[in-house]
C-alpha cells in the first residue's frame, strides 16, 4: 500500500492499516466544522486569487533598540519576521464556485444546505401559527449541552419560531476575544477562569429573521451542561451593547438566568477576584514616606490592563511582565542617603535581596548590588524611573518584549510606571481551586503522547530526578482548561494538591502505602517523608501557547522535563529557565475508557489532487486545521464517522490521533466514471469503512447521508 497508518497500543501486537490522509479545505464555519472535499465545480465566483503565504512573503525587520558597536552586534534575536505580502491568504472552497447543475450530478438531487448540527426545535405554545403565543418554550441541544428559553406573552415571540444555538469553539479567534471581555467584566485576571463556554443563542422566525424579546420584557434561559459537576459558582456574562454580568442560579445540571435580549453568552467559573480597591502611590512625597511597604510595579501600554513586573528575565535581558498579580514580584524602594527621590530597587529571590541593575547598554539584571534610580512624577499620573545621572529610563521595550532601559520617554504609555501597594491586593485562599484535587502531571508538546511524572526516582549526572513515562492521551473535550485524559487502566502516578495559602501548594502522592511529599531543592527533584520549605510550590497558570498548563516553582527553580534530544530518559528535574516550554505542564485525569480506546494512529499527508496515491478504492483519512486564537497556533483534526472532528496532531509529513480499537475515521475513496468513455467524470463518494454512510456537504442538518450523493 502507499501508506501505512500504524495503530499502536500497550499490547505487543499492532494492527497495520492502509490509509491516506487527504488535505481538506474548511469551506464554511458550519456548526460541526466539517471539512469539505471539492474536486469539481462550476465557474469561479469568489473573485479571489488562491494564495498561501510562504517564506517569500515575509521580511526580517530590525526590532532591536541598541546601536551596533563594541558592546553590541545584531544577531537573529534582534530581528522580527513581519508579513510583507499584500495578498490575502485564500484557498478555493465550494463556496467560491457556482453550483453545478442538477443534471451533472449522479443520483444527487439539489438540497438546501443547513448550518446547524441538529434540526431546529419548534415552539411549544398555545397560539395559532403566525400569532404571538401567550407563553411558550423553545429548545435546542448539542452533544454536550441543552438550552431552553421560556417566555410570556409580553415577549411577543411569534409562533413557529425556532431556537438556534451554536457553541463557539475554544479553538476559534472569537473565543479568545469573548473570553477576555468576560473575565474583564467579572473583574478577574486574564486567563483566571477555570471553566468557560460560549453560546450564541438566537430565536429565528419562520421568515428567517432573528427575533428579540419586546422592549421592557425578558425571557428565562436554562443551559444544561454535561460537565456541570465541575462548576462551583458559575456566572453568566451577556454580550449585548456591552458585557453585562447576569444574576445566575445553578440548580442540578442547569444554569438559569433572565435576559432581555439574545446574542452571545459566556458561562464562567472562576476564583474569587482580587479586592478591586487596589491602592496606588499618588505622589513623590507618599513614596518617600512609604518606600518600605512593598509595591507591585506595572505599565498599562496601549491603554491595556496593567501588566506587572516579574523578577524573571527573558532572553533579551528584560524583566518579564504578567497580567496576573500572583505571578509578579513585590519590589521595595531603598532610599539613597543624602539624596532626594533617589532609590535602589530590590525584590527577594530565595529570601535574598536582589537589586535592579543596568547590565550593559539598555539591558537589566538582578544583582547583590544595584543601580541608583531617580524617580519623577508624570503629571498625568504614575512615575518615570530613570538611571541616576544618565538618560536611560525603565520602560516597556517592544523589541525586547519586557522591561529594560531606553534613552527617552517619548512613548509615555510604555514608560509610565504605576506603584501599587502589595498589601492592597487580597487574593483568596486557593486561587486556582486545586486544594484537595488529585491529578497526574505530564509534559505534552502538541502530541498524542505525553511524558508523565512518576514517583520513581533516578540519578543522572549526579542530579536526582523523577522518571518520565510516555503515555497515550486524549484531550478532554468537555474541559476547557487543558486537562488531558489517560486510560482508566493506566498506572500513572497521581499527585494531590494541598493549598498552603493563596497560590502556594504542596503536592503528595502515595508510595507503598506511605504519603510522600514532592520536593524541589535546586536541580534535585525527589520525594520526602516530611513537608519542608522546598516542598512548597508557587503555582502559575499559562497564557497564549501555554494556555491550560501550569508551572510549579520552588525558590528559583521550576519542575521541568529534561529532554535529551527527543528522548525523555533523563526524566523530570529542577530548571532555572522559567521560560522553557518543558516547564509548562498539563494536568492528567483517568478517564472512564480502558486501554482499547487509547490506540495511537498515524497517517501520511497527501494532496487531494494526488491522482497517483488517491485513486478509486483507496482508504483515506480526512483532516483539517483550525487556528486557535488562545494558544496562537493551528490545531489539527480528523473527521470521524459521525461528522464530528477528533483532535489530531501534526507530525511533519504525517498526522497522529488517538482512537478506539476500530478505526472509525477511515473512508473509502470512490470515483465515478463516464458510462460511455470510461473516463473519470469528476464526481466522487467518501464512504465510511465501518458504518457505510457517505459524506454529503449539502445534506440538510448533517454532513452525512445514508445513500450516495456525488460530490
Amino acid at each position: 500500500p502507499v501508506l501505512i497508518a500504524r495503530h499502536r497500543s500497550r499490547q505487543r501486537n499492532r494492527k497495520v492499516l492502509s490509509a491516506l490522509a487527504i488535505v481538506a479545505v474548511l469551506a464554511t464555519a458550519i456548526a460541526l466544522m466539517v471539512p469539505v472535499i471539492s474536486m469539481t465545480h462550476g465557474d469561479l465566483v469568489c473573485g479571489l486569487e488562491e494564495h498561501q503565504h510562504t517564506d517569500a512573503c515575509y521580511e526580517q525587520t530590525l526590532s532591536c533598540e541598541l546601536e551596533e558597536g563594541d558592546e553590541h552586534q545584531h544577531t537573529d534575536a534582534c530581528y522580527e519576521r513581519e508579513l510583507a505580502c499584500d495578498k490575502q491568504e485564500h484557498a478555493h472552497s465550494d463556496a467560491c464556485y457556482a453550483a453545478p447543475t442538477n443534471a451533472d450530478k449522479p443520483n444527487s438531487p439539489v438540497t438546501k444546505k443547513h448550518e446547524d448540527n441538529s434540526a431546529p426545535a419548534k415552539v411549544k405554545g398555545d397560539a395559532d401559527k403566525g400569532k404571538a403565543p401567550a407563553s411558550g418554550t423553545v429548545s435546542a441541544s448539542g452533544k454536550t449541552y441543552g438550552v431552553t428559553v421560556a417566555y410570556g406573552k409580553s415577549a411577543e415571540i411569534p409562533a413557529g419560531a425556532d431556537l438556534k444555538v451554536k457553541e463557539i469553539p475554544s479553538s476559534s479567534s472569537e473565543f479568545g476575544k469573548y473570553a477576555k471581555k468576560a473575565e474583564h467584566a467579572l473583574g478577574i485576571d486574564e486567563g483566571a477562569a477555570v471553566y468557560l463556554r460560549l453560546f450564541d443563542i438566537s430565536i429565528v422566525a419562520e421568515d428567517g429573521d432573528e427575533v428579540q424579546p419586546a422592549s421592557g420584557s425578558s425571557v428565562n434561559v436554562e443551559i444544561r451542561l454535561d460537565d456541570k459537576e465541575t462548576l462551583e459558582a458559575p456566572q453568566v456574562v451577556h454580550f449585548g451593547s456591552k458585557p453585562e454580568v447576569l444574576d445566575t442560579e445553578l440548580s442540578g445540571d442547569a444554569v438559569s438566568f433572565s435576559t432581555n435580549g439574545f446574542s452571545v453568552y459566556a458561562v464562567v467559573d472562576a476564583p474569587e477576584p482580587y479586592d478591586a480597591s487596589v491602592k496606588q502611590v499618588a505622589d513623590l512625597s507618599e513614596l518617600a514616606e512609604h518606600y518600605a511597604d512593598g509595591f507591585r510595579l506595572s505599565v498599562s501600554r496601549n491603554a491595556s490592563s496593567p501588566e506587572y513586573f516579574c523578577s524573571e528575565l527573558n532572553n533579551n535581558s528584560c524583566f518579564t511582565l504578567s497580567k496576573k498579580v500572583v505571578d509578579s514580584a513585590v519590589w521595595y524602594f531603598e532610599p539613597v542617603a543624602g539624596q532626594t527621590n533617589q532609590y535602589r530597587i530590590y525584590t527577594t529571590v530565595d529570601n535574598q535581596k536582589q537589586y535592579m541593575k543596568r547590565k550593559s547598554g539598555n539591558t537589566v539584571e538582578l544583582s547583590a548590588t544595584g543601580s541608583v534610580f531617580e524617580v519623577s512624577q508624570n503629571p498625568d499620573g504614575g512615575f518615570f524611573i530613570k538611571l541616576a545621572g544618565e538618560s536611560r529610563w525603565l520602560q516597556y521595550s517592544n523589541g525586547g518584549g519586557g522591561i529594560r532601559f531606553w534613552t527617552d520617554i517619548a512613548n509615555a504609555a510604555n514608560s509610565t510606571i504605576a506603584l501599587s501597594y502589595d498589601s492592597s491586593f487580597t487574593p483568596p485562599f486557593d486561587v486556582y481551586k486545586l486544594d484537595g484535587k488529585t491529578y497526574g502531571i505530564a509534559y505534552n508538546n502538541e502530541s498524542a503522547v505525553a511524558a508523565a511524572m512518576t514517583s520513581d526516582e533516578k540519578t543522572v549526572s549526579s542530579i536526582n530526578r523523577l522518571v518520565a513515562k510516555d503515555m497515550v492521551i486524549r484531550p478532554d473535550v468537555l474541559d476547557k482548561d487543558g486537562v488531558l485524559l489517560v486510560s482508566e487502566e493506566s498506572d500513572i502516578t497521581e499527585w494531590t494538591f494541598h493549598c498552603e495559602k493563596e497560590y502556594i501548594y504542596y503536592l503528595t502522592t502515595e508510595v507503598d502505602g506511605s504519603t510522600k511529599y514532592l520536593v524541589l531543592d535546586g536541580q534535585n527533584l525527589s520525594l520526602s517523608d516530611e513537608k519542608t520549605d522546598n516542598a512548597l510550590f508557587t503555582v502559575s497558570t499559562g497564557t497564549d501557547a501555554y494556555s491550560g498548563k501550569i508551572q510549579l516553582k520552588s525558590g528559583s527553580y521550576v519542575v521541568s522535563l529534561n529532554l535529551n534530544n527527543s528522548s525523555t530518559s533523563n526524566g523530570f528535574w529542577g530548571a532555572r529557565n522559567t521560560t522553557a516550554s518543558t516547564s509548562w505542564l498539563n494536568l492528567i485525569e483517568k478517564s472512564t475508557l480502558d486501554d482499547n480506546d487509547f490506540n495511537l494512529y498515524t497517517a501520511r499527508k497527501v494532496s487531494v489532487s494526488d491522482n497517483e496515491n488517491v485513486h478509486n478504492g483507496q482508504q483515506v483519512i480526512l483532516y483539517t486545521r483550525i487556528w486557535n486564537d488562545t494558544t496562537k497556533r493551528y490545531e489539527f483534526y480528523v473527521m470521524d464517522y459521525d461528522g464530528l472532528l477528533v483532535r489530531a496532531y501534526d507530525s511533519g509529513d504525517s498526522i497522529e490521533w488517538t482512537g478506539s480499537m476500530v478505526n472509525t475515521a477511515l473512508w473509502d475513496f470512490i470515483e465515478y466514471y463516464d458510462a460511455e468513455t470510461g473516463e473519470p467524470n469528476y464526481y466522487y463518494e467518501l464512504q465510511n469503512t465501518q458504518y457505510g454512510n457517505y459524506i454529503s456537504p449539502a445534506q440538510a442538518g448533517t454532513p452525512l447521508a445514508d445513500d450516495t450523493v456525488g460530490i
